[in-house]
């Protein structure tokens, strides 16, 4: 420091031989001069700084396009999962439902169905679809094809018996707890008609 000083005292008497000043004058000069010292050094110091940060860019922009590779990878993951789980879940409430509604089909349907004349019968299940056996002779697998609280679809297909062939959609609605009635088209030997149908249990 004091040699910083002297030497800034023989600059000034060079530059300025001839100037008057004052002692305090010349402390104001000195300490201008080292704050512009120690201003430039930390200038110095920062722009090297900085220069050190400027060679870590490319890095650092490296680093954040693994980065940015990585999350839509993850993110590509994540959704795939929950995905998956969304679907599991839906096709697990979904056999839920399924299994819900077995368990309240009725085991038995007393079923009446008329074109001409009334036809009656028993409908049993067994394995998930009625085995159906009509008075007058006719028997049948009838498949449940939609069964909730509000309709009713079935289809038979004619096995042995009088009706041997014949296949028939029910449609129908139910309008009591334990009772269904609608129409019912029936298919034969290439001729087909519709009637009506009704069934409690």
């Amino acid at each position: 420091m004091d040699t910083g000083k002297e030497v800034f005292n023989e600059t000034v008497k060079q530059i300025l031989p001839q100037a008057d000043l004052t002692e305090e004058e010349i402390k104001i000069l000195q300490d201008q001069h080292l704050n512009n010292q120690i201003i430039n050094q930390v200038l110095e110091e920062s722009y090297q700084l900085n220069q050190e940060r400027l060679k870590e860019v490319p890095q650092l922009e490296e680093e954040v396009q693994k980065l940015e590779e990585e999350l839509f990878h993850w993110e590509a993951e994540e959704k795939q999962r929950i995905a998956d789980i969304l679907v599991y879940s839906c096709q697990e409430n979904f056999q839920k439902s399924e299994q819900s509604l077995a368990d309240t089909y009725p085991q038995k349907l007393s079923e009446c169905e008329t074109y001409e004349i009334e036809i009656c019968g028993i409908w049993t299940l067994k394995n998930d679809q009625y085995n159906a056996l009509w008075d007058n002779g006719a028997n049948a697998v009838i498949n449940i094809v939609h069964f909730d609280e509000y309709t009713v679809i079935f289809t038979r297909h004619g096995t042995t018996g009088t009706s041997s062939g014949l296949q028939a959609r029910y449609e129908g609605k139910r309008v009591a707890q334990k009772k269904v009635e609608g129409t019912v088209n029936w298919i034969w030997n290439n001729k087909n008609w519709s009637g009506t149908w009704v069934a409690t249990w």
